[in-house]
């Protein structure tokens, strides 16, 4: 399509992604807030179907990872200036579009943990962990269980040779 004369969602969302990975480390929070709302508003998931060619399913997972990789950006740029609150509301956004999104579990267990309530960070490492299994039938990856356990959220235990996690609150 002639971008000149027809806007796609699409290719809105790519690029607001540029404008996202250039944006200058000295934003204001406000212009990341406002690209971050911008950018849930543009991406709601999954964008192709069942039974759509591989070409399809190709560029809606290229959108997917470019969706994920700036709203981890945005989301860091608020952790960084200590604003926990709205990097909670962009990691919740993340997986109101894509519930397997373990970047999006890890920051909101990363803010839990700011604000010192252990209890919640373990609590979204768990339903990281139980929808993965569910849906994928596998556990966290090792980073999200290492960002667990460096929370403090488990003890590290060796059972037969194989590092296990045992978490210290259900």
């Amino acid at each position: 399509l002639d971008r000149e004369r027809v806007w796609t969602d699409a290719d809105a969302l790519l690029d607001l992604c540029e404008r996202i990975e250039d944006l200058p480390a000295s934003a204001p929070r406000a212009r990341v807030c406002r690209l971050a709302s911008q950018l849930l508003a543009l991406y709601k998931g999954q964008l192709h179907h069942e039974g759509d060619g591989p070409w399809v399913v190709a560029y809606g997972s290229r959108l997917r990872l470019r969706f994920i990789a700036a709203a981890e950006l945005l989301g860091a740029r608020l952790e960084e200036s200590g604003d926990w609150a709205a990097a909670g509301r962009i990691y919740r956004g993340m997986l109101g579009a894509e519930p397997l999104c373990e970047a999006a579990y890890r920051g909101l267990m990363r803010g839990a943990h700011a604000g010192g309530d252990s209890a919640t960070a373990f609590s979204h490492y768990r339903f990281c962990r139980d929808t993965l299994s569910i849906v994928l039938n596998r556990p966290p990856s090792m980073q999200t269980r290492q960002l667990a356990e460096f929370l403090g959220l488990f003890e590290p235990v060796a059972r037969a040779g194989a590092a296990a996690a045992v978490p210290l609150a259900a």
